[in-house]
């Protein structure tokens, strides 16, 4: 389940940075919540993260994990070994001063726990992408409030301070103990600034508790759809390629539809890789609704 956020006023980078020191800080907690099906995942794989849940050198053999998602790994990695504090990647971090800076900094790729890409692209949201795939509408409320919590807390002048004093100067790995405070300081911070306490009854933090499985492993048959899909983004026309068309000049008029490669209305990849196609297709709304 995917799940996309963002503040009424949008994405601003002194969210953006607050936000991707908080996903670095939780994410091996938030690893630990996961069910085993969602712990090593190539769809949702760590931003930060090499041993754990990469997958290894055939997993990164088959998605070629970039330069910048192996800077984010190289300031990770010594915190992760007690080496540096989380300050060595927080420096890191703070090179994010405006929302075009993001790819060079924070990854250029979608396929990651927190990605960032979509603020520059139609939804200008950030992409929760670790939670499972769910049955009930009950479970989909349950992790969409976990999303919610999570981002809200991470916007709250408390984590700022946190961020610096309990965090910056440590190596500390965060507990799911940790997790849940951090998602129930969100979840007040929502009450008290929207009025709505409703995710208090769908979104219980305590609730997320450690799951002790073992990661699946990646099977043949998931490596092989990885090496179709590595293939095919290289085809002229692809999602990919036609993603970097439209990332490369995210704050322009959005691209005539005659710039991009010829696909079918039809295809998905035309109406993902296409924000603008999206709003053309769909029916217009009022401005009362």
């Amino acid at each position: 389940m995917h799940i996309h956020a963002k503040p009424l006023w949008g994405w601003h980078p002194d969210g953006i940075r607050p936000l991707a020191k908080a996903a670095a800080v939780f994410e091996d907690a938030i690893a630990k919540v996961m069910p085993a099906e969602r712990k090593r995942v190539p769809w949702a794989r760590s931003n930060f993260h090499k041993i754990v849940h990469s997958g290894g050198p055939e997993y990164e053999r088959i998605m070629d994990i970039g330069p910048v998602e192996k800077a984010l790994i190289a300031r990770f990695t010594p915190v992760e070994k007690k080496k540096k504090t989380w300050q060595h990647l927080f420096d890191h971090i703070a090179n994010v001063k405006d929302n075009k800076q993001i790819p060079g900094t924070l990854g250029d790729h979608r396929d990651v726990s927190m990605n960032f890409m979509p603020v520059l692209g139609g939804c200008g949201t950030v992409e929760f992408r670790r939670p499972p795939g769910v049955a009930t509408a009950a479970d989909a409320q349950r992790w969409a409030g976990f999303a919610l919590a999570f981002v809200a807390s991470s916007l709250t002048p408390a984590w700022n301070t946190a961020a610096a004093t309990r965090w910056a100067p440590t190596s500390d790995t965060a507990t799911v103990a940790d997790l849940q405070a951090f998602l129930q300081q969100g979840l007040t911070h929502l009450a008290q600034n929207t009025g709505q306490s409703k995710w208090k009854s769908v979104m219980v933090p305590k609730s997320f508790v450690l799951d002790t499985s073992s990661p699946t492993p990646l099977s043949h048959y998931t490596i092989s759809v990885l090496e179709a899909k590595r293939r095919k983004a290289a085809e002229p026309g692809s999602f990919e390629m036609v993603r970097e068309l439209i990332f490369s000049s995210p704050h322009g008029p959005p691209p005539p539809l005659a710039a991009l490669p010829s696909l079918p209305i039809s295809s998905p990849a035309a109406h993902f890789a296409h924000p603008w196609r999206i709003s053309a297709l769909l029916p217009a709304r009022s401005s009362t609704s």
